[in-house]
């Protein structure tokens, strides 16, 4: 090879190298680039101080995803956006700004580039009433006075005033609730008032919610979802007029947010009846459950009315005298607004338990029918995880990941749930219920939920779930089966699933029934018929007597005839 030739390989050579250099180099800015996009996120708030305030305080916003500046982003209360002056301090986890002397109650948001943050309330004191006028009539129910007027969930609340009825009958207290977002939804005609309930949130029963009702005095306990806003009493005569109370959580917030409607149809049917003469047949069929997280349930058609509603949830069919050969088909529709729920808990600001609703946390340790929170073997685990960990924050995470990391999943199965921790393997249903029971073991209030996930198809595929209870904070929702990477045909998974379900859902969970419901049998000589890993958990489903020799019943799933 000449001199030149040689010359002019290297050169080639040097030229190849510096194009993958700077291939290389573009690609690493590139993929520099991407990283810092990905971890842009948009805004979220944590808290706002006050809830309660003035024009001209100063509001503090605590949060994450703000941006290091605040030419990045702006404040916007109660449909005012605050001046560039206003602004005191802005950080990525803290903003300060003075409130405009125009702005009165309202929402508090973020907006950054990367989108808008959820919202939190924030209450123009002039606009608290100090005086509350008396009623307009004799009869007219009517709150004097709401003590204490600032509360956290769980805790008791004294309503004075006049004319609640001397019992509480059908009477209800209802609280503010509020989303961070409700998106306009488009409904079935006929629909259009479903909305009218969602910033609604009656007392719960089953949360043990109502402790004295008196003709001038009513004692209720604050409820899980409960926010800043108004309270009012409805009774048999009339609506109150409304009072003030501020909620706050112990240990942290919750937001509930991107509502989903779903038309729901389901039914049950009986049918090849044999009869030898009078005969009864009672047929328990749940509702949708109305909670925090599923809001203003609307019955849309039924075929046959329920004989009674009961309290807990329950449709109850009285089905007498049957005849040979006969069919009853006991359908029903219903609209169901579910909202995903995401939970920022401090742990040190968790109370201990005990110290808000003693009964209900009592009844939500104790071993049921359903829960074996009394086994050996979930016992001794128990006390093996948690040791001498008090907090039921800290001892509710200490065992979901015992729980992961020990229990593998298996399919559907009929074993008995503490047979199924025995061997290291449990279904869905077994792995909320065991989960469960290590909580209750380890005196953390605990209840499963039943229901269905529905799929981007809109199938619905039975479920089941846990949901643990903390003082002062209310129902912490808890997947442990999703947690640990449950495959649902086109339920979409996530990357983060362990860290997600432990406090959050989203909003393709909707619940039948929350904890065990044990039944009384109807007649002495009842012939109750109980049905496992159902969509309700629930002691009977059916109960035969009399005459009826034999029957055939179908309870088919839910089927979705739309999503709003």
């Amino acid at each position: 090879m000449n001199l030149t030739a040689f010359s002019a390989s290297v050169s080639k050579a040097l030229a190849d190298k510096n194009h993958r250099l700077i291939l290389f180099f573009c690609l690493f800015v590139l993929l520099l680039g991407g990283l810092f996009l990905v971890t842009e996120r948009a805004p979220v708030i944590a808290s706002i101080d006050p809830q309660i305030g003035s024009p001209g305080d100063e509001l503090t916003i605590v949060g994450r995803h703000f941006g290091r500046a605040q030419s990045e982003g702006r404040i916007e209360i109660a449909g005012t956006f605050p001046t560039s002056g206003a602004y005191v301090f802005w950080s990525d986890t803290e903003i300060r700004v003075r409130i405009p002397e125009t702005v009165e109650s309202g929402l508090v948001r973020v907006y950054t580039k990367r989108g808008r943050s959820n919202s939190f309330l924030f209450t123009d004191k002039s606009q608290i009433p100090l005086s509350l006028e008396a009623p307009g009539s004799s009869s007219q129910p009517y709150v004097q006075q709401v003590s204490p007027q600032s509360v956290v969930p769980g805790q008791e609340l004294a309503i004075t005033g006049s004319n609640f009825g001397q019992t509480r009958g059908t009477g209800t207290v209802y609280f503010s609730w509020q989303s961070a977002d409700l998106p306009d939804a488009t409904v079935p005609a006929g629909t259009e008032d479903n909305s009218a309930g969602l910033t609604l949130l009656p007392v719960s029963d089953l949360e043990r919610g109502y402790s004295y009702w008196s003709d001038r005095e009513i004692r209720v306990r604050v409820p899980d979802g409960a926010s800043t806003g108004t309270l009012t009493v409805k009774t048999d005569t009339g609506t109150t007029n409304s009072a003030y109370v501020e909620v706050k959580l112990s240990g942290g917030s919750k937001v509930y947010r991107d509502r989903k409607s779903y038309a729901i149809t389901y039914r049950t049917e009986v049918s090849g009846v044999k009869s030898q003469g009078p005969n009864d047949l009672y047929i328990w069929i749940p509702k949708p459950l109305e909670s925090s997280t599923q809001r203003a349930v609307k019955l849309l058609s039924q075929t046959v009315k329920p004989d009674v509603n009961d309290p807990r949830g329950l449709m109850v069919f009285h089905l007498q005298n049957m005849e040979n050969g006969q069919k009853t088909v006991l359908e029903q529709s219903f609209l169901v607004n579910v909202f995903s729920v995401r939970s920022s808990v401090d742990p040190d600001g968790i109370r201990p338990i005990g110290s808000l609703n003693p009964k209900l946390d009592d009844a939500l340790i104790a071993p049921d029918g359903l829960v074996p929170s009394d086994s050996a073997a979930i016992m001794a685990a128990s006390r093996k995880v948690v040791q001498t960990e008090k907090n039921p924050y800290r001892v509710a995470r200490l065992l979901y990941d015992y729980l992961l990391d020990t229990v593998a999943l298996a399919p559907a199965d009929d074993r008995d749930p503490v047979d199924s921790f025995a061997s290291n393997s449990a279904d869905p249903y077994a792995y909320a219920v065991i989960y469960c029971a290590l909580l209750r073991a380890s005196r953390v209030p605990a209840q499963p939920v039943s229901g269905y996930i529905i799929d981007n198809q809109q199938k619905p595929h039975r479920h089941y779930w846990v949901e643990a209870y903390f003082d002062g904070f209310g129902w912490f929702p808890i997947d442990p089966t999703l947690g640990k990477g449950y495959k649902i045909d086109t339920f979409p998974g996530r990357a983060d699933s362990r860290e997600f379900y432990f406090g959050n859902l989203d909003d393709q969970h909707l619940a039948f029934s929350r904890g065990f419901i044990q039944l009384k049998q109807m007649n002495s000589d009842g012939r109750p018929i109980r049905k496992l890993r159902m969509y309700s958990l629930q002691s009977e489903f059916e109960e035969s007597s009399g005459g009826l020799t034999s029957y055939a019943s179908y309870w088919p799933d839910m089927t979705i005839t739309g999503v709003y």
